[in-house]
């Protein structure tokens, strides 16, 4: 895995230059690629809430995590190019870095406030519902914030996808150690979604609104809603299969008799 991330970085390297001399505006494809990458987040929210075994705390904060990014991400897709645009990007990846490094909070402190979860992942819903609406609604009311690259990002909007990259891949060695410690294979998908999401961060700041670069982020961001969304249903396809077969076995004595 170490091998395919480093080849990562290195293609990303090697076609840097190629990648910024490219511009393709689409707003509409951009609207529909942050759609998509919204409600996968959300739907994957979803399923992680639902998780029932002992790592449920942990299987918690991602699980807020995606829900606070697929949000702001679906009110980023509604936005035109602006103040509200880069604001809401910026929000969700660092809200999403933030949650997803409580990961290394130690457990039993987790435990210890289960049947407060609910409520704190009602109050990331709201929050996150009513920071999008205020940046679609009243985009005068976002902080005018200083420009830079012939006023397409800006200094904040760099510093909070900075801090998101660092949350991100510091978050990486405690995926590894938790693999190790339980042998779960889909921390492995959790360090690879947050190896992507910290990589275009990164990349991020190298970008220019709608070269080749920032297309490139977008993608690398969908392709781990995407990765997570295919493990998940193959997750659900094994369960599927496990309970028809211990449906069957259960059958057949019933029929023999």
């Amino acid at each position: 895995m170490a091998l395919i991330f480093a080849g990562l970085w290195f293609v990303l390297l090697a076609i840097k230059d190629y990648l910024s001399a490219i511009r393709f505006v689409q707003l509409p494809l951009h609207s529909t690629l942050e759609t998509i990458g919204g409600l996968s987040a959300i739907w994957i929210a979803a399923v992680l809430f639902h998780h029932k075994e002992d790592d449920a705390d942990i299987c918690f904060w991602v699980g807020n995590g995606f829900a606070c990014k697929g949000i702001l991400d679906i009110f980023h897709a509604v936005c035109m190019p602006g103040e509200s645009f880069i604001f809401l990007n910026s929000t969700a990846n660092l809200s999403a870095a933030l949650l997803f490094s409580l990961i290394w909070l130690p457990r039993h402190v987790i435990k210890r406030y289960a049947l407060e979860q609910r409520w704190l992942t009602v109050g990331v819903i709201i929050i996150s519902i009513s920071v999008g609406f205020r940046a679609v609604l009243f985009p005068e009311g976002v902080p005018h914030i200083i420009h830079l690259y012939n006023n397409q990002f800006t200094l904040v909007s760099i510093t909070m996808n900075n801090i998101a990259a660092i949350l991100f891949l510091t978050s990486i060695p405690r995926w590894v150690t938790l693999y190790h410690q339980s042998g779960h294979r889909y921390y492995l998908l959790f360090l690879s979604v947050c190896f992507l999401f910290g990589t275009s961060e990164v990349i991020f700041q190298y970008s220019d609104l709608w070269d080749g670069i920032w297309w490139s982020w977008h993608i690398i961001q969908l392709a781990a809603h995407i990765i997570t969304l295919m493990y998940l249903f193959h997750k659900y396809k094994m369960l599927n299969n496990e309970v028809y077969y211990i449906r069957w076995n259960q059958e057949q004595p019933e029929q023999l008799t």
